[in-house]
């Protein structure tokens, strides 16, 4: 007997023990009522048996484990629901093409409340569902945690009891099981976003399952679940992925992908990262063309035509000398300031610049002093001083991408660099030189001798 308040759950020794700590005794029947049903569902993720504290393994996880032959498996309906413009989806579509589960076994829905942006069709991620499948529960739904830092959902598709005060209740455990210290099947009250539901269940559920009085769909789903007593479960076994955030996204007002680096830095990482950028980093096959001077892929072909499109939309900087041919990406569309860019091209430079440079090992943030150059250089420019950046700004770091093609799009001799008699041309789309500012490596350049060579020019503190 007791209430809940009074109970706590020990997992220490050979199984986990649930104590009254008041009663100072171990209760041998446990019985609940209304919402404190849920308590004793979330109990059962331990207790009794489900759980091995010294192995730190699921125990209840092995029951109605299957792991058929491809041919046996079963048929499942995947339903895509794009209720509105979501970022990325042709990165998750790609994804789709070599997918392990049987093409054959799959009927796939696609619900698309936007028939289209721009002329392109777009679509949403999936689950995984072979892995969700295997354990045999009516309900599972992957863990999969949010992007964006200020998700209602505290950054993960599961929640506790929701309560009066329109907060939700957190687990006990809900940590351990986010951060994975912990891993196997665990009875939610509250799931979102993705799931494998077996038919019988929609069955029972009725014509409308995402409709409970006033509630939204998929508090309304997991209320209704709840009434027929039917548990659900999250599984965290392996990494399914993560939610996409919809935020300040609409391509029609010109919030692109590329201005989602604050919602999604994950996705925005990967969609405009260079393609050969990981084994780049992975191998540390950085060139250096000049003493100090790292030459190396950073962004791809889908990033620099989209800041190329939008130079002359960015501020002109004034310069004494006339030139209206440098920009300022200093206050970009849909509210977006210099931190998130940033904080996204930090993640891109400081692989290379740890590795480069040991005494920026440290190096936790990439700082511009509030401003990012866009240069559009062409005959005409080459004959005019060469850009530096304000001295005002204290730079230690000077990194220069190049925007378009060397050989297609324009002709160049190079940058060179006085101090160590060497010239460097960056050729390829993408790539960026990354080297001390001018205190040891004043340079001149690029010196274009044909067409019209677009670059993004970083002066950082780090």
């Amino acid at each position: 007997m007791g209430s809940v308040r009074e109970l706590t759950l020990t997992m220490s020794g050979i199984a986990p023990v649930l104590k009254n700590e008041v009663e100072k005794n171990v209760p041998f029947v446990i019985q609940a009522y209304g919402s404190y049903l849920w308590e004793l569902h979330q109990l059962a993720n331990f207790i009794p048996g489900a759980w091995d504290p010294e192995t730190k393994q699921c125990v209840a996880c092995r029951m109605g484990y299957f792991n058929h032959a491809k041919k046996d498996y079963p048929l499942v309906t995947l339903s895509v629901l794009i209720p509105r413009l979501t970022p990325f989806m042709d990165d998750f579509f790609k994804l789709l093409k070599i997918w392990e589960y049987p093409k054959d076994k799959i009927d796939l829905v696609i619900y698309d409340k936007v028939k289209r942006i721009q002329n392109r069709y777009n679509y949403t991620p999936f689950i995984r569902v072979r892995e969700s499948l295997q354990f045999h529960r009516s309900v599972i739904a992957p863990m999969l945690p949010h992007t964006h830092p200020e998700s209602i959902f505290a950054d993960y598709n599961f929640r506790g009891l929701k309560l009066s005060d329109d907060t939700y209740l957190k687990g006990k455990y809900d940590k351990l099981i986010q951060t994975n210290n912990i891993t196997g099947l665990w009875i939610m009250p509250l799931i979102t976003h993705s799931m494998l539901v077996e038919r019988s269940v929609l069955d029972a559920m009725g014509d409308e399952p995402f409709v409970h009085r006033l509630l939204e769909p998929m508090q309304a789903f997991s209320k209704n679940l709840i009434d027929l007593e039917i548990p659900m479960y999250i599984t965290n076994r392996v990494r399914f992925g993560h939610v996409i955030t919809t935020a300040n996204y609409n391509p029609d007002d010109g919030a692109t992908e590329l201005y989602q680096m604050r919602e999604n830095p994950w996705d925005w990482r990967e969609h405009f990262k260079h393609e050969t950028y990981d084994a780049t980093t992975a191998f540390s096959n950085i060139l250096q063309p000049c003493e100090n001077v790292y030459m190396a892929p950073l962004v791809n072909k889908r990033f620099v035509m989209e800041i190329i499109a939008s130079y002359d939309e960015f501020t002109i900087l004034p310069l004494n000398d006339g030139r209206d041919n440098v920009r300022i990406l200093s206050i970009a569309k849909d509210g977006k300031d210099i931190l998130d860019w940033e904080v996204a091209l930090y993640y891109l430079v400081q692989p290379i610049i740890t590795l480069n440079f040991p005494d920026q090992e440290a190096m936790t943030s990439l700082y511009t002093g509030g401003h990012i150059f866009l240069i559009r250089h062409n005959e005409t420019t080459s004959n005019w001083p060469t850009f530096n950046i304000p001295s005002s700004m204290d730079v230690t770091m000077i990194i220069s991408i190049a925007l378009n093609k060397h050989g297609k799009d324009f002709k160049a001799l190079g940058y060179k660099f006085e101090r160590y008699g060497c010239n460097v041309r960056l050729e390829h789309q993408g790539y960026g030189l990354l080297h001390p500012a001018d205190i040891t490596h004043a340079h001149s350049g690029p010196r274009v001798t044909e067409g019209t060579y677009y670059e993004m020019v970083i002066g950082a503190r780090v």
